[in-house]
């Protein structure tokens, strides 16, 4: 039985409103969509998040959704494969779906992508190319990967040593509250790396880092 656009469209809203507090409506939208071969719709609205009875069950979802070409979906399940959760871990699949997602423009899957190719996790180590996926997703804001590019300037690894750009990097990251970003900063300002040394400025920072719990 053929269910029209405008009928599928109603379903969604309704279950968009519902979905929090109804996860047997959110299953029925999914499968809906995929029976009727509507993949692209099904693996966008898959985005929203839901409780799973088990890690079977995910898995089960996050592969299906992956296959679609969701990139939340390629991260989650790359996620899963990174730390061996619901799975076998396999850093080499981790690393292949972090890529498809990054290559797509998703800013988790870029900075991640960026953490593998730095540690040598699932792929050879490979700092320029670090710095390559580091950058993509900084420029989305992605706080984690400010903070990696930072160091990345700070220590010169894949990049020309650069404390200024590190500064740079590290105050955007730690303005939005990222804690590695703000006691690196601080050290920065009590060193007088990249910037004039400012005690002032480094007890700032390293405070903040240490109210969320970071001492060192």
């Amino acid at each position: 039985e053929v269910v029209d656009a405008l009928t599928i469209k109603y379903i969604k809203q309704v279950a968009q409103v519902d979905v929090l507090v109804n996860v047997e409506m959110f299953d029925f939208v999914v499968d809906l969509l995929f029976n009727l071969q509507n993949l692209k719709d099904a693996v966008n609205y898959y985005t929203i998040p839901v409780n799973f009875e088990n890690d079977e069950e995910k898995i089960a979802w996050y592969k299906k959704a992956a296959e679609g070409g969701n990139a939340v979906a390629e991260v989650n399940l790359g996620t899963c494969y990174f730390k061996g959760s619901g799975v076998e871990q396999d850093y080499k699949k981790a690393v292949e779906l972090y890529a498809k997602a990054a290559k797509q423009g998703n800013a988790d899957a870029q900075c991640r992508l960026g953490l593998c190719y730095a540690i040598g996790n699932g792929v050879e180590r490979d700092y320029k190319e670090a710095v390559r996926w580091f950058n993509e997703s900084a420029k989305q804001d992605n706080v984690l990967a400010q903070c990696a590019l930072g160091t990345s300037y700070f220590e010169g690894n894949g990049v020309g040593q650069d404390c200024n750009k590190a500064i740079e990097w590290f105050k955007k990251a730690a303005e939005q509250g990222n804690v590695g970003a703000q006691l690196k900063l601080g050290l920065c300002y009590y060193n007088g790396d990249g910037v004039g040394r400012n005690y002032q400025e480094a007890i700032e920072w390293l405070k903040k880092a240490a109210e969320q719990g970071n001492v060192g």
